[in-house]
């Protein structure tokens, strides 16, 4: 395995992980969206699936000063054991998970965000982002907020309709959107 190293970003990632040389521009355009008003709704208990090496979740804690605590939720145990370097504020805890698999949260969270992947392997495979949406309903509180970044193209309005009771597009642009979901349905 390739040994840890920081990218020209200043952030611990390594060869073979998502975006390992920076920050990927979907996050980018999602982490934008927190500092055009979206992120005056980021605050108390966040989740961040598939949380990566932690990009979206520092940038969560340095531009939404009302988030209490942040969970960072990762599959990848090499992308999560960079996320706890890159991640050292003392709100944020680190649980090794498959978003897949998450069941409700006690206490709910008030806000979830994600940049779901939409990979497995080489293959495309947009199952996996319509699960982190359903799974995104799963732990939000009733009153709580979805903010998820995907490629244009991928077909999530079904599993949004199906899990939220309202979501909106917040911006779009020829490669990505981002979106916002509240009233999750909680299966």
């Amino acid at each position: 395995a390739a040994a840890p190293a920081r990218n020209a970003a200043g952030f611990v990632t390594e060869a073979g992980l998502f975006s390992a040389d920076g920050p990927d521009p979907g996050s980018q355009r999602l982490a934008a969206a927190f500092d055009a008003g979206a992120g005056s709704r980021l605050k108390g208990r966040v989740a961040d699936l598939g949380a990566g090496w932690g990009w979206l979740a520092h940038e969560a804690l340095v531009r939404c000063p009302g988030i209490s605590s942040i969970d960072l939720y990762e599959a990848e145990a090499r992308a999560l054991d960079a996320a706890r370097c890159n991640v050292p504020d003392p709100r944020a805890a680190f649980h090794w998970a498959d978003v897949r698999t998450l069941r409700r949260a006690d206490p709910a969270h008030d806000a979830v965000i994600a940049n779901p992947p939409f990979h497995a392997g080489r293959a495309a495979e947009p199952e996996l982002g319509r699960a982190f949406v359903a799974a995104a309903a799963r732990l939000l509180k009733p009153s709580g907020r979805f903010l998820m970044v995907a490629n244009r193209q991928l077909p999530y309005e079904a599993a949004l309709d199906a899990a939220f009771g309202r979501w909106e597009k917040l911006s779009e642009n020829g490669a990505f959107k981002v979106i916002a979901a509240e009233r999750p349905r909680r299966a």
